[in-house]
C-alpha cells in the first residue's frame, strides 16, 4: 500500500506498528490489511463470552437462560443495532448467572479468550473485568441475584489469571489484565486496587473504572476517589471509562481527579474544545470504539480525534510506561519478543489513539471484522468531510 509520502513515521525497533495514517483517497480498505499481528488494549472478558460456553454452565448449573442454542443466544445478547449504554448493560443480566460464581467456568472463559485472541491475529492483550461481578462471597450486594457462596472477589483474579496464563503458555499471546471499579459501587473500589497492588506479578497491569456513566457524580464517590489515589501512590497504572455518554466534565474529573493514564472512550472531549487542546497537548491516550459497541461515537471521532495509534502498557515499549514486573530481565522488560512501540503521524498533531472494539460478544462482531468496520466507518466519515480517509495499517 502506498503512503502519502512523509507523512507517517514509525518506530524503527523492532516488534509491530499499529497506527493510523492518511492514504491516498482511491486506496482500497479491504480486511487484508487486518491480517498482520495486532494489539487489543480495550476489551472486557465478561463481554467476550463463547455463548456456547454460556449454554454449558448455564445446562448444568440449572440457569435458565433465554434461549438454547448458541446462536438463538447469540440473538438476544447481542446487538446489530445501536442502544442506549443502560440498554446495552442490560444484555449482560441475561447470561452472566451461568458463569459468576463458578470457579471452572470463570477460569474457562480467561483461557478461551486467550484462545479466541489467538486466532484473531492478536499478539498483546489487555482484558478488564470486574471480579466484584464473577464473585458471590464477601461481596455486597451479591450480582445477579445469585445465593451466598464461597468464591470471593480475591480468588476471582487468581482464576482469571491462572486462566490467562495458561492461554498465554498455549497460543503465545502476551496477556495482561485490568481490574474494573463499578461506578453504581463505589464500595467495592478499594478492594480492587488492593487486588491489583496483590496481583500484579500475575498478569494485571492497571485499575479501570467503569458502568454507567450516567450516574451523577459517579467519578466523585469517594470509594473511587479514594482507591484511585491509593493506585497512584502505589504505581498502579489508571484507565477509566468517561466522555462515552457522560459529558465533557466526566472526562475532565477522570482526568484531574482520577489522574487517570488513558481513557476510556472519551469521545464528549470534543464538547469542549480547551479541554481537547490539553489532552491533545498532553498526548492522552484515548481508546475509542466504534459503532457495535452500544452507543455510536459522535462522528467528529474519526476525523477530530483519531490521529495517532500508540501501544498499551508493554514494559520496555517507547513512550509507555514500565509494566509492574520490568525487573531488567532482557531490554523488553518481559521478553516479549513481538514488542510493540509507539507510533506517530506528522499529518496533524492530535491524542494517541487506539480503535477497540470493546465487547464483541454483545456487538456479534470479531475483532477483524469490527476493526475493518471501524475503518470503513472512519472512511465514510472523512469522505463526507473532504478530507483524506483513514486507514488502519499493521506492520
Amino acid at each position: 500500500m502506498s503512503l502519502i509520502q512523509d507523512q507517517t513515521v514509525c518506530s524503527k525497533a523492532p516488534g509491530i506498528c499499529l497506527l493510523l495514517c492518511r492514504t491516498p483517497p482511491d486506496s482500497s480498505g479491504d480486511s487484508t490489511r487486518l491480517k498482520g499481528p495486532k494489539v487489543e488494549l480495550h476489551v472486557h472478558l465478561d463481554g467476550a463470552i463463547k455463548p456456547e460456553t454460556i449454554l454449558y454452565y448455564g445446562r448444568r448449573r440449572g440457569i435458565t437462560l433465554p434461549a438454547n442454542t448458541a446462536e438463538g443466544l447469540q440473538n438476544i445478547i447481542g446487538m446489530d443495532k445501536p442502544l442506549s449504554l443502560p440498554g446495552f448493560l442490560a444484555k449482560f443480566e441475561y447470561y452472566m448467572p451461568a458463569i459468576a460464581g463458578c470457579r471452572e467456568a470463570i477460569k474457562r472463559i480467561a483461557y478461551e479468550f486467550v484462545e479466541t485472541k489467538a486466532k484473531e491475529g492478536v499478539v498483546y492483550v489487555e482484558v478488564r473485568y470486574s471480579p466484584h461481578l464473577l464473585a458471590n462471597s464477601k461481596v455486597e450486594p451479591i450480582p445477579w441475584n445469585q445465593a451466598e457462596g464461597d468464591l470471593t472477589p480475591d480468588e476471582v483474579v487468581a482464576l482469571v489469571g491462572q486462566g490467562l496464563q495458561e492461554g498465554e503458555r498455549d497460543f503465545g499471546v502476551k496477556t495482561r489484565s485490568i481490574l474494573c471499579c463499578m461506578r453504581h459501587e463505589p464500595n467495592w473500589s478499594p478492594e480492587v486496587v488492593e487486588l491489583c497492588k496483590k496481583y500484579q506479578q500475575q498478569t494485571v497491569v492497571a485499575i479501570d473504572l467503569a458502568g454507567d456513566e450516567t450516574i451523577q457524580g459517579s467519578s466523585l464517590f469517594s470509594g473511587h476517589v479514594q482507591a484511585y489515589e491509593e493506585a497512584l501512590k502505589s504505581g498502579i497504572h489508571r484507565t477509566v471509562h468517561a466522555g462515552e455518554v457522560g459529558s465533557a466534565k466526566v472526562v475532565k474529573e477522570a482526568v484531574d481527579i482520577l489522574k487517570t493514564e488513558r481513557l476510556g472512550h472519551g469521545y464528549r472531549t470534543l464538547e469542549d474544545q480547551a479541554l481537547y487542546d490539553r489532552l491533545r497537548q498532553a498526548n492522552m491516550h484515548f481508546e475509542v470504539s466504534g459503532p457495535g459497541n452500544g452507543e455510536e461515537p459522535s462522528p467528529a471521532v474519526p476525523t477530530s480525534c483519531i490521529e495517532r495509534q500508540k501501544a498499551g502498557w508493554v514494559p520496555g515499549a517507547k513512550g509507555v510506561a514500565p509494566g509492574p514486573d520490568m525487573g531488567g530481565r532482557d531490554q523488553h522488560g518481559l521478553g516479549h519478543p513481538c514488542q510493540p512501540h509507539t507510533c506517530s503521524s506528522r499529518y496533524a498533531p492530535g491524542p494517541a489513539t487506539s480503535l477497540v472494539p470493546g465487547s464483541r460478544t454483545r456487538s456479534m462482531q470479531s475483532f477483524v471484522s469490527e476493526m475493518t468496520r471501524l475503518t470503513t466507518h472512519s472512511t465514510q466519515m472523512t469522505h463526507s468531510s473532504s478530507s483524506p480517509p483513514w486507514t488502519l495499517i499493521t506492520r
